[in-house]
Order: structure tokens, then C-alpha cells, then sequence
């Protein structure tokens, strides 16, 4: 079934026959388009088709907590736009194009060891997606992938090609084996301007309702005074260590706080 089969949205719930081998995400993609008809009047289109069944025995479509997968190792799409978190079955090696389009709610996604592929515009949309842990076995990811997802921080290895891809697109990235320190934000095991730079623009982040952008662990190390707040007063501290060091003095933390 690939995507320009018909225009038109099916109000009904489909049957999908057995002898069907593949189903293009774009004949079930959720977000209204707009199409030529036969006398090249506008039509406005929910996809080809929303609520669909799987006649049982098919070989090579299956369905899988809402997810539907095709020969067992692609996921074309996700059903449930409202899902918070998503568990990618073991065995499946790519995250098809547009599969989460607009699955605003998802705050969380667990990849199978075997992910080895993200397609173009996978995660596209997915606004409350602020943390995202890439395993070292993706070696692909497409293009627009992750557009308009504000803030996001992509928790990958140091030296995978998650990392490579998160500095070639402008996303921030957390190495998940970094140890975040008083005052180290990065985890990079030494306090300077960039660390600065992060904790003052989270609080700016803050101030106006934004989401930080910073991961829990980025923020328990931005609180340097430990008052459970991640402020000014914590900005001034960092600013004051990294001053004191570039001047020559091993000022520890416990001096700068006690000032």
C-alpha cells in the first residue's frame, strides 16, 4: 500500500489483508495534507487511514504495543500519538520516516540494542522529547529528524556517531558516562565559560517558562550552593571559581561558597 493509492480519509476501520507485505507511512500519517483530486480541487486528508486491523497470519506486518512493524525489524508507525514513553521491541534495527511525527506527548524513547538506523523526520514534532539516549549500534540518522523538538539534548557515547550527528546538527550532547560535578555542567571535568554559558542560559530558559535544556544531572550540578534552585547566586559562584582559577589560586569550592 504505498501513498498515493487514494485520497481520501477512511472514516472506518480498515481490515488489512494478510497478502499485504507493506504499508507506506504516508497512507496512514496523521497530520492533515492537502492533495490534487481528479478536477484539481484541494482535498484535505487525514492520511488514507487511521484505526486499522491486521488480519491475523500476515507474515510480515505485525503490531506490537502500538507500534506497527514490518518483517520484525522496521517500525513504520506508531498509533498512538498521546504515548509518553516507547519501548523499541529487541530485534528491530530501523526507526522508519515520520514513524513518531507529532507524538507531542513522548518524554521518553528505549532503543533495542540492534536500533542501527533513525530514517528522515522520525522523531519530527515531538515537543515534550527533551532527553534522547542513542545506543552506540546507530550508525545512521536522517535528515530532520528531530526538528522542533525545542531543547533537546541527545545522551549518547563519547566518540559515537550520536555525537557526531548531535555537533553536525547544533543539538546539545551529554555523554551518558560523564560524571557532572559541582560546578561542571558539561562533564567535561573542568569548570569554565561553557559551563558558565549553560547555567546562565537555563536560568534565562527558566525565567520565561522554557523548558532549561538541561538534563537532572546537569542541574544538580548547576546548584552549586545546594539550595535545590539552579540561580543567579549559583551562576556568580561558578563565575567566581572560574575566575579564581584562571587567575592561578586552586580555590576549592567549599572557600568560594564560604565568601
Amino acid at each position: 500500500i504505498n501513498e498515493e493509492g487514494y485520497v481520501g480519509a477512511m472514516p472506518f476501520d480498515v481490515l488489512i489483508p494478510k497478502s499485504v507485505r507493506h504499508i507506506d507511512v504516508h497512507a496512514i500519517n496523521s497530520l492533515a495534507y492537502e492533495q490534487e483530486w481528479i478536477d484539481s480541487s484541494p482535498i484535505y486528508n487525514d492520511g488514507w487511514f487511521r484505526k486499522f486491523t491486521l488480519e491475523a497470519g500476515n507474515e510480515h506486518l505485525t503490531c506490537e504495543n502500538g507500534l506497527l512493524i514490518e518483517d520484525g525489524k522496521k517500525i513504520v508507525f506508531c498509533r498512538d500519538t498521546t504515548v509518553k514513553s516507547v519501548t523499541i521491541p529487541e530485534g528491530i534495527e530501523v526507526i522508519g520516516e515520520y514513524s513518531f511525527r507529532e507524538c507531542a506527548d513522548l518524554e521518553e524513547v528505549i532503543f533495542s540494542k540492534e536500533t542501527r538506523v533513525i530514517e528522515d523526520h522520525a522523531f519530527d514534532g515531538c515537543t515534550g522529547l527533551k532527553t534522547i539516549t542513542i545506543p552506540e549500534s546507530v550508525t545512521s540518522i536522517g535528515n530532520g529528524t528531530f526538528d522542533n523538538c525545542n531543547n533537546l539534548i541527545i545522551r549518547g557515547y563519547t566518540g559515537s556517531f550520536a555525537e557526531t550527528y548531535a555537533r553536525e546538527h547544533n543539538i546539545r550532547f551529554a555523554d551518558v558516562n560523564a560524571t557532572y560535578t559541582c560546578g561542571d555542567i558539561d562533564g567535561s571535568d573542568n569548570i569554565d565559560s561553557t559551563d558558565i554559558f549553560y547555567t546562565m542560559l537555563y536560568i534565562a530558559n527558566v525565567a520565561v517558562g522554557n523548558d532549561g535544556g538541561l538534563t537532572p544531572e546537569q542541574i544538580a550540578a548547576a546548584d552549586v550552593d545546594g539550595n535545590g534552585i539552579v540561580d543567579s547566586t549559583d551562576s556568580f559562584y561558578i563565575m567566581y571559581y572560574v575566575a579564581l582559577h584562571g587567575a592561578g589560586y586552586g580555590t576549592s569550592w567549599e572557600e568560594v561558597l564560604a565568601k
